[in-house]
């Protein structure tokens, strides 16, 4: 496990210097860079001929947003114990240029945050009774309780942003509740405005023909949910319509996703099922305006430094946040960058990571040399603050904003270079603990964690306090690997371990806002699990130990990545390395083999040879005079094994 000081000591070397830094485009390389308005011995080339500007809407339109934070702890009158811990996080937005939709959008907001203080009042609705209710409630369990333990409740919300442009605002609210039960309540709702009026934009809005569009994304829902069916209640095709109920979509900058919260259409297990419409499905149907808009093809990127090292003149910045009562520091965009956000984060020791905690501030677009102005503590050690921006081509940026503990000099530093632990290299003693991870490429880390479940191991991912968990069948503590083993992108879980019955095994998972079990593709039989034990797991692959029985039983390694239908297989091209084994078995019969030169030649009755390899088509060998070959094998109907057409009890001395 690491400790703070090793945490320390990497992040002293790593911020050691005078310059601030810059990170643009998918290097994480830094390069020097100086203020707007100062020169440089090397400036970087901009071919300004060849990056188109930005269009009449982008320089019409931003939406800048920050985030009020609210939190208050209720405590019992007598004994001060906590009763209900209370958080509310409400966008406050700001639309330069349009205040009559800045004013109708903040109405909005504001009767939205006064509704989860209050409650809504609705029958059913998991978040109806609000902070008086949930209070009262807290304080009548904690009352009749014998041995008094503490155990509060719990009330919170967090907000994003999910899409922002000339067109469209669209946020998602997680609720969360927790009343003394076996797990808290979560739910996740959609609110999305058109910029342009300010109004609220209900599903009949979307498209000319909203018939023709309810059938085409209830086309597209039933699609996705018949392939994870078995996660969902077996009438859940009754519910699939009320995802089309306003509160139950939102836009990202790839799609229009419909959302079911837990229990809408699957038990709590399953966690939030989203299931995403692409853009490109819906041309042709959707309002051409709330399409995703074509960006300006200009290669921007965020800096930061103290005011005295810049020289912004008498410009104002775009946006303000006061968090400490610090002198303020200066974050800026050089050239054109989009979805910019400042999050708090929190270092997790145990796994040598960063949590993202909540949204502070977010512009939907900065021009180059315009700047907030943040007042925040700054430690020198351990970050606390993550910058991140987008690029036109959707390429997302990550930076934590640092400190040197030498000149006091800000740093913007890609996290990848503090020493984290990457996918591919768990250790078995740490992930037990949890780690977080974007596991499914939308941009949002999620939580991984392993725990004991009777006896038997219990893998769960989690976003935002919503799990979805499944239990292995693994008996405590597996080995676990994260990679990206099939090369599309996406992040596999596998695990490896003994089952109940002691036998070693390889399971696999995927998370795209549920887990869903991935199969393995062998010598033409799919399978759920694999025998054997993991090697070694990353970007280039999984290797498997594994028995082998073939000619004999014995130990080998092979290589596996992306097989048919989402499955795991052996690499094409790949075979069973068995050239550890030393066991020699003997022809009974003379047997037809090919050379590894393409020839052709004929093993005699008697001659001793060892298993090297096997591909499923071929058994490939040594002889114990040097001779290396390969016999062509075949399987019968029953299973059994045909070397040469020959059984191998025909075939070899002592092997039935």
């Amino acid at each position: 496990m690491k400790n703070r000081s090793l945490i320390a000591l990497i992040l002293t070397l790593a911020l050691l210097g005078g310059c601030s830094y810059r990170v643009t485009g998918k290097t994480s390389n830094p390069e020097p860079s100086t203020a707007p308005g100062t020169s440089s011995a090397t400036p970087p080339a901009i071919d300004t001929q060849t990056e188109p500007g930005l269009s009449e809407e982008e320089l019409l339109h931003r939406v800048l947003v920050s985030f009020r934070y609210e939190q208050k702890q209720y405590t019992h009158e007598t004994d001060n114990a906590l009763l209900l811990d209370y958080s509310c996080v409400t966008p406050e937005v700001t639309l330069p240029g349009l205040e009559q939709q800045e004013k109708a959008i903040r109405a909005v907001l504001e009767k939205r945050a006064e509704l989860f203080q209050k409650g809504s009042g609705k029958e059913g609705d998991i978040l109806n009774n609000g902070v008086e209710a949930a209070l009262a409630a807290a304080r009548a369990d904690y009352e009749r309780q014998e041995e008094k333990d503490g155990l509060s409740y719990s009330l919170s919300r967090c907000v994003r942003v999910m899409r922002s442009d000339a067109s469209v605002l669209s946020f998602v609210y997680n609720d969360y509740s927790y009343s003394a039960g076996a797990h808290g309540n979560a739910a996740v709702t959609g609110l999305t405005f058109d910029v342009e009026s300010g109004q609220e934009l209900r599903f009949s809005d979307l498209s000319e023909d909203s018939a023709a569009l309810a059938d085409l994304c209830m086309q597209e829902i039933r699609a996705q949910a018949a392939e994870r069916a078995e996660l969902l209640y077996e009438n859940y095709d009754e519910y699939l319509p009320t995802l089309l109920n306003d509160g139950n979509w939102y836009f990202t900058e790839r799609a229009l996703v419909f959302v079911a919260s837990p229990y809408a259409i699957a038990p709590y297990a399953a966690g939030v099922i989203e299931f995403p419409v692409s853009y490109k499905k819906l041309s042709g149907i959707l309002h051409e305006r709330y399409q995703r808009p074509v960006k300006a093809i200009v290669q921007g990127g965020m800096n930061i430094g103290w005011p005295a090292e810049m020289d912004f003149g008498s410009q104002e910045p775009l946006q303000e946040l006061r968090l400490d009562d610090l002198s303020p520091f200066l974050l800026w965009a050089e050239h054109t960058v989009y979805n910019v956000r400042l999050t708090s984060v929190s270092y997790l020791d145990y796994s040598g990571s960063f949590q993202e905690k909540r949204e502070l501030l977010y512009a939907s677009r900065m021009d180059d040399g315009e700047f907030w102005r943040v007042s925040a503590d700054i430690p020198d050690v351990i970050p606390n603050l993550l910058l991140s921006w987008q690029l036109p081509d959707g390429t997302i940026q990550r930076c934590l904003i640092t400190m040197s503990g030498m000149d006091g000099s800000l740093r913007l530093v890609d996290p990848n270079s503090l020493g984290m632990i990457q996918p591919g290299e768990l250790r078995a003693d740490q992930i037990w603990y949890g780690y977080l991870w974007d596991l499914n490429g939308d941009e949002m880390p999620e939580s991984l964690l392993l725990s004991e479940e009777g006896g038997i191991c219990r893998l769960a991912v989690s976003r935002d306090g919503v799990e979805s968990a499944v239990s292995t069948g693994f008996v405590p503590a597996p080995s676990c690997f994260v990679a990206d083993v099939d090369g599309d992108g996406f992040f596999e879980i596998l695990l490896c371990g003994e089952d109940a019955a002691g036998k070693s095994k390889i399971a696999v998972w995927r998370y795209d806002q549920n887990l869903s079990s991935v199969a393995f593709t062998v010598d033409g039989e799919k399978k759920d699990t694999l025998a054997g034990t993991i090697l070694g797991a990353d970007g280039d692959g999984l290797i498997v130990s594994g028995q082998v029985d073939i000619l004999g039983s014995y130990t080998g390694s092979r290589p596996f990545g992306g097989g048919p239908g989402g499955t795991l297989a052996p690499l094409a091209g790949s075979a069973w390395d068995l050239s550890g084994n030393e066991r020699y078995i003997t022809a009974s019969t003379d047997l037809a083999f090919a050379g590894e030169d393409g020839s052709s030649g004929r093993l005699c009755a008697g001659t001793r040879l060892r298993v090297t390899g096997y591909d499923g088509a071929v058994v490939r060998f040594e002889t114990d005079g040097g001779i290396r070959g390969s016999l062509a094998v075949s399987r019968k109907d029953d299973g059994s094994l045909l070397v040469d057409g020959k059984t191998v009890a025909a075939a070899f001395d002592g092997i039935a």
